[in-house]
């Protein structure tokens, strides 16, 4: 059997007790991998990955950036304009209505945490 042949017989649960591996620097059984082992472990991840995955799901995929741009306008056009019902909401969890907020509805609420 050639490399390619073994890499192609990997299950996605080997592939991601080898992903664990690499990751943590141990095998499942505590043992630590040797850096030639980490190495040859994650070229046959990216191989595996390469022969069964989308590109966008493969290790080390990066998004173009006239995705990500598009993607910030369309998170930003959704927080200025409102959620489905048309109404704003704050970074307090308040409704905004016409520039007006429920003082009441901040008491107890995370300020960090955004409401839809």
């Amino acid at each position: 059997m050639d490399y390619l042949d073994a890499v192609k017989s990997m299950t996605p649960d080997l592939v991601e007790r080898l992903r664990t591996a690499v990751a943590t620097g141990r095998w499942p059984d505590g043992r630590p991998l040797k850096q030639e082992q980490r190495e040859n472990s994650l070229q046959a991840i990216i191989a595996w990955e390469q022969a069964n995955l989308p590109e966008h799901q493969r290790t080390g995929y990066v998004k173009p950036k006239a995705e990500v741009l598009e993607e910030r306008r369309e998170k930003q056009v959704e927080t200025t304009s409102g959620g489905p019902d048309g109404k704003r909401s704050s970074l307090r969890g308040d409704t905004v209505n016409d520039g007006e907020q429920d003082a009441t509805s901040a008491e107890g609420i995370d300020p960090l945490r955004w409401v839809d």
